[in-house]
């Protein structure tokens, strides 16, 4: 029972620390957000520039 209850406590605090820790990813705004913010079209046009790893090197 002692073990199951340390297995638990750490899954949790890696949880926890994946979420709000310091390791966690900052200054990253929801697809909904971007999309209300930039709109679709202009999101298809800059895919390059949001994600250089998935649609190559050409510039918007």
């Amino acid at each position: 029972m002692e073990t199951l209850t340390v297995c638990v406590l750490l899954v949790v605090t890696a949880l926890i620390l994946q979420r709000w820790g310091p390791g966690r990813v900052q200054g990253l705004a929801a697809p909904s957000e971007v999309r209300k913010l930039l709109g679709r079209s202009r999101l298809r046009k800059c895919a390059t520039t949001i994600r250089p790893d998935l649609y190559g090197k050409r510039s918007c």
